[in-house]
């Protein structure tokens, strides 16, 4: 009897180790994190070229300078460049330019199949025609002729709204070439925009040193000129006269 015992005993041990295992919790799978929501990110995008405000102005002073519409001026390159001197990396014809590294661009247009380029500062501010040669048909905004005096002076200066200037001596054929500073194509930018066109004669009274001076200017405003504009536009002119005294072929 002690056997049968036993063996009853281990069956109903291994029945309550049964249901104990039957009735545990199943484990939980582990699920994968959830990414939290990311935003979309928001891409700076520049303004197109053609209407960047420093392309816009280098495209009006080209067809002002050209006479043609602002419409039919294209850009084709338009960099960002570090120009080694305030002169735009420009050479100016025996002037000085302070020696600094000045941000900017380098613009280049067509129109009528020519391409222009031009060097302007960060703003826009500054914009010169990169070029040795005016225009071809691009007139003078401004012309001062200079006779007279005791020394017997005889000039002619021309000042384009690209930024360049001619000299020439009245007796000598060969013109001589310069580039206009920042602030002299900023002062006849001001005449062009502010005055009408005209032509004047001022003239000393006839003495022995008389001196003669003419103005021819082409001008898109609308005010008269005043007896304080000739003064301004004969020093501008002056400015380039004086220079070029000491360089042009009729004083070597």
């Amino acid at each position: 009897m002690k056997p049968k015992f036993l063996w009853t005993l281990l069956v109903l041990a291994l029945l309550l180790t049964l249901n104990a295992c039957a009735t545990l919790p199943a484990a939980e799978q582990p699920t994968a994190p959830v990414p939290p929501p990311t935003e979309t990110p928001v891409l700076e995008v520049e303004a197109p070229v053609p209407g960047n405000p420093v392309t816009q102005l280098a495209i009006q002073a080209l067809a002002t300078q050209i006479g043609v519409p602002a419409e039919n001026i294209t850009v084709q390159t338009f960099e960002a460049v570090d120009w080694p001197d305030g002169c735009l990396g420009i050479n100016l014809t025996d002037m000085a330019c302070i020696t600094v590294i000045t941000p900017g661009y380098r613009i280049i247009l067509e129109a009528n199949g020519q391409p222009y380029e031009y060097h302007s500062n960060k703003d826009g501010s500054q914009m010169l025609l990169a070029t040795s040669t005016p225009v071809l048909s691009e007139a003078p905004a401004l012309q001062v002729d200079l006779q007279g005096g005791i020394a017997g002076f005889c000039d002619h200066v021309s000042l384009f709204l690209s930024g360049l200037a001619t000299y020439r001596a009245c007796n000598v054929a060969q013109e001589t070439r310069y580039q206009l500073t920042p602030q002299q194509l900023e002062t006849l930018q001001r005449f062009v925009t502010q005055y009408g066109s005209f032509e004047y004669t001022q003239s000393d009274p006839a003495v022995a040193d008389q001196m003669i001076v003419q103005f021819i200017f082409n001008g898109q405003g609308t005010e008269a000129p005043t007896a304080k504009t000739y003064q301004e536009m004969q020093a501008l002119g002056m400015e380039l006269i004086n220079l070029a005294r000491g360089t042009s072929p009729n004083d070597q």
